[in-house]
């Protein structure tokens, strides 16, 4: 029965980055999974003649100095490859704030949206600048922002509703989580440094990573069936596939367990979306359902090699019945003028946990800890998804650092 050290179970990007810091560590390392490519949720979607972005185009993990960036600078991205967003939107029930990398051109649309709020807004930005400044001094800082609450921070401003669930949909989608549960260093990452952008999405991060994996002789199995775990008391004692068993040392699950994510693709006539929309548009449709959150993704080049006349738009939610009516809400007569609709099917991803395995959140999108805590001493649970890079790579860090 061959042996590995590290079995990974699914290509997610959280998966592909452990297993390629793994394997620069020169572990013995096997990939399984049923795409057709590398990336799991994120992968990119071909339909008809229209290339679609599955996860996110913007996204934090890969700004200087970020433990991504380094490494994959050593792998031949260029962090030039990822420059700085132009701006995108967070649009909320009844408003809509374009936030660009010019923090003042940020304040003057909040002053527009929140005037009563707006001088709490301009110290919060210049508070948070002070603490990021502070933290890239001292390591003590540095941890003291990695473990102070965004929340109580936030508190201690007074915000209105509104205005707290306009910071909350971009923790959700940024990092993976609310505002409630991030520490004051992503909020402060938030306000003082504007998101990356992936101009195909995460795939070529993907095909990098999957070649990293191949010059080190890595056994990568794509378009295979998901295999069987075998039990022994609490641990994976091997790994039962189509052409034989295995037998790992560690098993680390990239996949969903749950599928909570829906994603649509709309091939739409190009005169439909609205003059001045951004390529990301961060949508909050319901105050008191922050849960829902819709991402609207158009390709940041319009020369997309989509046919002429149209263009690809990718809108994520977890409400897969009202995702084209939430559409509509920012795309108005969208339905007119779609010329192809398509839509990912989550659940042909989705692993379905055995029994023996037992996970303090059944929600992979709401689980608090990475890898997720389970009851299987070597198993890692790495939730896969088309949003929050910045959680997916320091996930896959984690795992990397306990599997060295």
């Amino acid at each position: 029965m061959p042996k590995y050290e590290v079995a990974f179970i699914g290509a997610g990007i959280s998966g592909l980055y452990a297993a390629a810091l793994l394997a620069k560590a020169g572990k013995k390392i096997i990939i399984v999974d049923p795409g057709e490519k590398a990336g799991g949720a994120a992968a990119e979607r071909l339909v008809d003649r229209s290339r679609f972005i599955a996860g996110p185009n913007i996204g934090y993990g890969f700004e200087p100095g970020s433990p991504a960036q380094v490494f994959c600078a050593g792998l031949g991205l260029s962090p030039d490859q990822f420059p700085a967003a132009l701006r995108f939107q967070v649009a909320l029930p009844d408003r809509r704030i374009t936030v660009s990398p010019n923090v003042q051109e940020t304040l003057a649309e909040l002053r527009r949206e929140f005037p009563r709020e707006i001088d709490r807004l301009s110290w919060l930005y210049g508070d948070a600048n002070r603490l990021a400044q502070k933290a890239s001094k001292s390591a003590l800082s540095s941890y003291v922002l990695g473990h102070r609450s965004a929340e109580a921070y936030l508190r201690t401003c007074r915000f209105s509703r509104e205005l707290t669930a306009y910071f909350d949909v971009q923790s959700r989608f940024f990092f993976g989580q609310s505002i409630r549960h991030v520490p004051l260093a992503s909020l402060a990452l938030l306000l003082t440094t504007p998101p990356r952008t992936f101009p195909g999405g995460l795939g070529p991060i993907a095909d990098r990573l999957l070649s990293v994996l191949g010059e080190h002789q890595c056994d990568v199995r794509l378009r295979e069936p998901w295999p069987e775990l075998i039990f022994r008391r609490r641990r994976i004692s091997a790994v039962r596939m189509p052409h034989g068993a295995i037998e790992p040392r560690s098993i680390v699950i990239n996949t969903s367990w749950q599928p909570r994510e829906h994603t649509m693709f709309i091939s739409v006539r190009e005169e439909v979306i609205p003059v001045g929309m951004a390529s990301t548009v961060i949508y909050l449709p319901d105050y008191g359902k922050p849960e829902d959150t819709v991402i609207l993704t158009l390709p940041h080049d319009r020369s997309s090699g989509a046919p002429e006349g149209t263009m690809p738009l990718t809108v994520l939610g977890t409400s897969r019945e009202r995702l084209r009516e939430h559409s509509e809400s920012i795309i108005p007569f969208l339905s007119d003028c779609i010329v192809i609709a398509d839509e990912q099917d989550h659940q042909a991803r989705e692993f379905a946990l055995p029994k023996e395995v037992t996970v303090s959140s059944p929600d992979p999108l709401s689980a608090v800890k990475l890898p997720v805590p389970n009851s299987i001493d070597n198993l890692y649970l790495l939730p896969d998804s088309s949003r929050s890079l910045h959680r997916s790579l320091q996930a896959g860090q984690r795992v990397a650092d306990k599997l060295r």
